[in-house]
């Protein structure tokens, strides 16, 4: 049975489609998907501009690098994007110890005025929110260094 392209697709019939592209088949990305989706929420609106246009960048750069490296059809290709990837989630993780460096909050987990502030340096609302992303971070750089690693492998920085 062949479905009609140009009829709309019924969202209550296909609640959960099913990957159609190869990026989305992989568990690096959906993880990186979740976590840029996590970041743009939780991101102060307000102040420190260029710091969250980087870590906004940074985070989508992950995402983009991981989907244009699965749709490559060389394998060198293939690494040289999730070595990209893997790159710019090691930016996010500095750009995360920046923002709490210099008092930025996560808007969706509380609010600290400085990483001083009681309820923020020693466990807090802000150093939860900052473990938490930093470590699906550091899940997801080790598995693009799986991911990068060749024949006779590549160096990864003790990551794998």
């Amino acid at each position: 049975m062949s479905r009609n392209v140009s009829a709309p697709m019924d969202a209550a019939a296909d609640p959960a489609p099913k990957p159609a592209f190869d990026h989305e088949r992989l568990e690096v990305y959906q993880l990186a998907l979740a976590l840029d989706g996590e970041l743009h929420i939780a991101l102060p609106r307000r102040g420190m501009r260029a710091l969250r246009d980087q870590l906004e960048r940074a985070s989508l750069s992950v995402v983009a690098n991981i989907a244009e490296g699965a749709g490559r059809v060389g394998v060198k290709d293939k690494r040289r994007f999730y070595a990209i990837a893997r790159g710019s989630a090691t930016e996010v993780a500095a750009l995360l110890d920046v923002l709490r460096a210099r008092g930025g909050r996560f808007a969706a987990v509380g609010r600290c005025a400085s990483p001083a502030s009681p309820g923020c340096a020693g466990g807090g609302p802000l150093a939860a929110a900052h473990a938490r992303a930093r470590g699906q971070l550091l899940r997801v750089v080790r598995m693009l260094s799986r991911l990068c690693l060749g024949p006779k492998g590549i160096d990864t920085g003790g990551l794998v």
